[in-house]
């Protein structure tokens, strides 16, 4: 894109080599290379019939999976996970500590159209957040079960904290928010979550075909069962995200699940500093 190659563009060559015969992983291959060497595209703009040379400078393309900002005239911060990948909990773990290092005193934990990732990755996060016990388990097809507990070291177990979930939060983002609720740790505040709580597993078949087989369910910690039912939030809250433009997960005007946030969060913070 910083090149000005678009999408519908056509790629005809890599450094001379006619492409226009490659399967999309040949390509990959010939147009991945060592960090700060150039590659040579022989592009055909869409709309245009004359094909450019575009030298391009290969470079490690950070992609991370955490959004951290300030939430306009409040105290507070929002961190917006999209994926849960290997490096997201530190991701969040140095955003929250630089969301309190600028005066945040409390947190709004976004997951609303995430549609997982890792689990040892939901584990991560959700123990920045707990102290002890479980973050979820779960029961395979012959019944056994295995315990995913929290770890310890946990940096933020105290801070005020609200999450928002939709109808797209599902896997990982279910497990991350039925354990902080079953543990009184946060508010979940949205509509119900997609009901994702499966381990699956994936067979090839001879003839080309597959099979997509179901092999275990997690389970909150206090027993629920994540898959086909969801995470049902505290407080529902409907939201029309069509109603605030084309970026709505960015934007806090016009948004009622982060208006409901914010007063949750005005609730907790004042219950702390009228504390005995």
């Amino acid at each position: 894109e910083r090149a000005g190659i678009k999408a519908g563009d056509r790629i005809l060559a890599v450094d001379g080599e006619d492409a226009t015969g490659w399967s999309v992983i040949e390509a990959v291959n010939k147009i991945r290379g060592p960090e700060g060497t150039d590659v040579v595209l022989t592009v055909e703009h869409i709309g245009s019939l004359d094909p450019v040379d575009i030298t391009i400078t290969r470079a490690i393309i950070p992609d991370p999976s955490v959004e951290i900002t300030n939430v306009a005239d409040t105290n507070y911060g929002r961190v917006k996970i999209d994926t849960f990948t290997a490096e997201t909990a530190k991701e969040v773990r140095e955003g929250v500590q630089e969301l309190i290092d600028g005066g945040a005193k409390g947190i709004i934990l976004d997951l609303r159209g995430n549609p997982g990732g890792l689990l040892s990755a939901t584990v991560n996060v959700a123990s920045e957040f707990l102290t002890d016990g479980l973050v979820t388990y779960e029961v395979d097809s012959r019944g056994q079960r295995e315990d995913w507990k929290v770890k310890k070291g946990g940096h933020f177990p105290d801070i005020p904290l609200v999450t928002l979930v939709n109808n797209f939060s599902a896997s990982g983002s279910e497990v991350l928010t039925g354990a902080l609720q079953d543990h009184g740790r946060t508010v979940a505040i949205g509509t119900t979550t997609f009901g994702k709580g499966s381990v699956n597993l994936l067979r090839g078949l001879s003839n080309g075909g597959g099979v997509y087989l179901t092999i275990g369910r997690w389970f909150t910690p206090n027993g629920r069962v994540i898959e086909e039912i969801g995470i049902e939030p505290d407080v529902i809250v409907e939201f029309d995200r069509s109603a605030v433009g084309s970026n709505p997960q960015t934007s806090e005007a016009g948004d009622p699940q982060m208006e409901a946030a914010i007063k949750q969060l005005d609730f907790q913070v004042s219950q702390l500093t009228t504390a005995p």
